[in-house]
């Protein structure tokens, strides 16, 4: 499904309920929270989350742990442990999803910028598009669609949902055929969703202005919700593959 609304709509609350949702009525379900640096919204189930970072970063993770309580305001970090349930490092997208991800268990994924084992997936792959590689160059957001590509292409093939909010940043309606062949992986991932449920992947995702996500990915959603703040759509022309 894809969730739609303005800012503080209540997307994230949506999507952190439907994870428990699916946890708790789906034996063995792996749930994958897209993980972001800018972005905290999973936080609420911390105390569940098994956080899964790339091995770049063993050296020493830290959470911002932040009060807005005016008699007791403060900002401080602390070990990354203290916070979740637990924390495991990932050496490339195929350690990941063999040895990482855990039926049964609440993952927050954050993105490898080395983009390790994505090129080697692709190369690998039935899919092949001109000119396409994945490099440390690339934008840190191309990571998701080799990351999905090699589970999608290799397995592991166990029940996995991917919880992605902002949706639109992997797959941008203005993507273009750049020097990271930005366009060719927005290709990549429609091909990727069209194939989700036939290989046990399902995908929930929200965003604020479905215009901003490429229609190669909205035309493969079957389901919409319209969330608090914005009217439904009345026109077929407003909803694009609904």
């Amino acid at each position: 499904m894809l969730a739609e609304g303005p800012m503080g709509a209540g997307k994230s609350t949506l999507l952190l309920e439907w994870s428990i949702r699916l946890l708790e009525a789906n034996t063995g379900e792996a749930v994958v929270w897209r993980g972001d640096e800018t972005r905290s919204e999973w936080t609420p189930l911390a105390p569940w989350a098994r956080v899964c970072l790339p091995a770049s970063c063993r050296g020493g993770v830290t959470a911002k742990v932040v009060s807005t309580d005016e008699e007791d305001a403060y900002r401080r970090e602390v070990d990354l442990e203290e916070v979740v349930r637990e924390v495991v490092f990932y050496d490339d997208v195929a350690d990941l999803w063999e040895r990482c991800v855990e039926p049964g268990k609440f993952h927050v994924v954050y993105p490898d910028l080395e983009m390790r084992g994505c090129q080697e997936a692709y190369e690998r792959s039935s899919s092949h598009y001109e000119e396409l590689e994945f490099s440390p160059d690339d934008p840190v957001r191309h990571w998701w669609v080799g990351a999905y590509l090699r589970r999608q292409e290799f397995g592991p093939y166990s029940f996995t949902s991917w919880i992605c909010d902002e949706i639109g940043d992997i797959a941008s309606q203005d993507a273009s055929k750049d020097a990271f062949a930005t366009y060719q992986k927005v290709e990549l991932l429609q091909d990727i969703v069209v194939d989700a449920r036939k290989f046990n992947l399902s995908l929930y995702l929200a965003g604020q202005n479905p215009e901003d996500i490429h229609d190669k990915v909205r035309r493969k959603v079957r389901w919409r919700i319209t969330m608090n703040g914005r009217a439904n759509p009345t026109r077929g022309s407003q909803v694009v593959g609904f």
